[in-house]
């Protein structure tokens, strides 16, 4: 009898260290799917800012067909549509600065649309996910319909092609989505 005592007093509170063991274990890995979650949803959301002022930017037409000119007052539509969204507050730190992407401004880009570039804490710790912050990116590169001016330009070179009067002549000709 004294024996089944002894072995009883060597496995008192075993079960407690199984119990904190085993909950410190899925307690960590239930903060590294929240985080993750939260990282996700940070991500979405500072994309869905991009994408709306892509939008914002891809619409903005003023029948011009100079990127100098045209584009400038697009691209502080797009600013101001994408300076409604508060993207520093969810990602931390200071807010990223909308970037424009036009194949007339950059060379061998064809797409034209917004980007921004950001840093976010990935990982709950060094062992799952690293410590640092990540460098993450969204993009917005959408379809652009040709400006009015574009059109006017791409009619009266048409034009100029069959009779040789440009715009000054009466001239039916296909129509080319403009």
């Amino acid at each position: 009898m004294k024996d089944k005592e002894r072995n009883f007093e060597k496995e008192v509170g075993q079960s407690t260290i199984e119990f904190l063991v085993s909950f410190s274990v899925i307690f960590t890995i239930l903060l590294t799917f929240v985080r993750i979650a939260f990282n996700a949803t940070n991500g979405f959301y500072a994309h869905y800012a991009v994408f709306n002022a892509s939008r914002a930017y891809l619409v903005s037409d003023e029948n011009n067909n100079s990127v100098q000119n045209g584009d400038s007052s697009a691209f502080e539509k797009a600013k101001e549509v994408y300076d409604r969204f508060k993207v520093e507050y969810l990602i931390g730190g200071t807010r990223p600065e909308l970037m424009v992407n036009n194949p007339g401004s950059f060379a061998n880009k064809p797409f034209i649309g917004n980007y921004i570039t950001f840093k976010m804490d990935f990982g709950v710790s060094s062992m799952i996910g690293g410590k640092g912050p990540i460098t993450l990116i969204s993009e917005s590169f959408l379809g652009r319909e040709p400006s009015r001016q574009e059109c006017i330009e791409r009619i009266c070179e048409a034009f100029s092609a069959i009779d040789g009067g440009g715009c000054s002549s009466h001239t039916t000709i296909y129509d080319n989505g403009c």
